[in-house]
C-alpha cells in the first residue's frame, strides 16, 4: 500500500510497515502533525534530527488505544511504588 508524506515521496509497504527501526523518544521531542483525509502525518523532532511516521485513520485508533494501556500501566507502577 503506498503512503503519501509531506515531501511528495511514495513509500511501498510490506505487512503493514515501510522501515524497521526502533526510535527512543522523550517529552523533550517536539511533536507535529498534519492530518489528510486518508492519513496522519506525525513528525518527531525537527529537520534533520526527526523521525516521520505516516499513519492509516485505523492505525490511529491502534495506537491510542496502545498508549492509552500504556499511560495506565505507568500511573499504576507509579501507585504501586508510592505506597508505604
Amino acid at each position: 500500500m503506498p503512503t503519501r508524506h509531506t515531501t511528495g515521496a511514495t513509500m511501498f509497504t510490506h505487512n503493514g510497515i515501510a522501515v524497521s527501526a526502533w526510535v527512543s523518544l522523550d517529552s523533550s521531542c517536539s511533536i507535529k502533525q498534519h492530518v489528510f483525509a486518508d492519513a496522519l502525518e506525525i513528525e518527531f523532532g525537527s529537520g534533520v534530527d526527526s523521525l516521520g511516521l505516516s499513519v492509516s485513520e485505523d492505525m490511529v485508533e491502534k495506537l491510542a488505544t496502545a498508549f492509552q494501556e500504556a499511560s495506565t500501566r505507568f500511573r499504576d507502577h507509579a501507585d504501586h511504588e508510592n505506597v508505604a
